[in-house]
């Protein structure tokens, strides 16, 4: 078994199709497709629009990514988190990852044709306005930094578990272990 990826790693991977700085984003898209699709249908290259061609086979990162994310939604101790840059980093770049991981996953799961939010039970349909919200989350560097690295911390857990209620409420049913799934992307 390989090394679980983290945050750096998923960048090269991301970096090769030259769609450096998204690679929460494209963390989000895939946790998102995963709520509402199985492993192998997801389009894993469309979700980097990386302009490749057709019938191209995606990286081993990104079935790894996929593969990895499913694993943990599937979690029973809800192991789930998004896929962040860590504290290493400045806060307002962490802030932009949290938006573009929240945009990224609400992108996932639109992918789902004929996919209706309304459908959802309260909580998630009020989860998924609350991502909505979060997309157009941004960093103030007049802001007191242990209140802003607080609120953060706080924000990040509400998408974890946000994350994780709505995957059990459209995956009620566990899914195949993506180790025996069939890889076609």
């Amino acid at each position: 078994m390989s090394k679980p990826l983290d945050f750096a790693a998923l960048d090269a991977v991301v970096r090769q199709y030259e769609r450096g700085g998204d690679t929460a984003e494209i963390h989000g898209s895939v946790c998102g497709a995963l709520c509402v699709q199985r492993p192998e249908d997801i389009d894993l290259l469309r979700l980097l629009d990386a302009g490749v061609p057709a019938k191209s086979r995606a990286p081993d990162g990104l079935k790894q990514l996929r593969d990895e994310a499913l694993v943990s939604l599937q979690d029973q101790d809800m192991g789930f988190a998004p896929l962040l840059p860590d504290d290493s980093h400045p806060l307002e770049a962490r802030v932009d990852a949290m938006a573009a991981w929240c945009a990224g996953f609400l992108f996932g799961l639109s992918l789902r044709p004929g996919f209706d939010p309304r459908q959802m039970g309260e909580d998630a349909q009020e989860i998924l306005t609350d991502f909505t919200e979060l997309t157009r989350a941004s960093f103030d560097p007049e802001e007191d930094g242990e209140l802003e690295e607080t609120a953060y911390a706080e924000l990040v857990e509400y998408v974890r578990v946000g994350v994780q209620l709505i995957y059990m409420e459209l995956r009620p049913d566990p899914m195949p272990d993506p180790q025996q799934s069939r890889s076609v992307h």
